[in-house]
């Protein structure tokens, strides 16, 4: 949901739903039978997935996947939260170590 003006400086809401072609249909019905709305706007958008592997790295101990393609490396959020609590040391740097360990691999 995203807040919006409408016109007279009303406020409202953008509601957005990302689906694939055969849920479209079902969801327009809930939308239209759950929501204020009279209209849906809808249409196709295409998405380009990157080639990638997961590549499982040690942060002092800590295992955590990482996501690696040719453009970058993803730590796995879940995995470098938990050890960044366990470590007392921000996610955000346990994350930087363990992409770039798993770029050196």
């Amino acid at each position: 949901m995203t807040p919006i003006v409408m016109k007279k400086g009303r406020p409202a809401h953008t509601l957005s739903v990302l689906a694939t072609p055969t849920d479209a249909p079902s969801l327009v019905d809930v939308m239209m039978s759950t929501t204020g709305t009279l209209g849906v706007r809808s249409r196709q958008i295409e998405r380009t997935v990157a080639a990638r592997q997961i590549v499982t790295v040690s942060v002092d101990g800590h295992r955590i996947d990482v996501k690696v393609s040719n453009f970058r490396a993803k730590a796995e959020f879940d995995h470098a939260l938990e050890a960044a609590e366990a470590l007392g040391v921000p996610v955000t740097e346990v994350a930087a170590r363990a992409e770039a360990l798993a770029q050196e691999s």
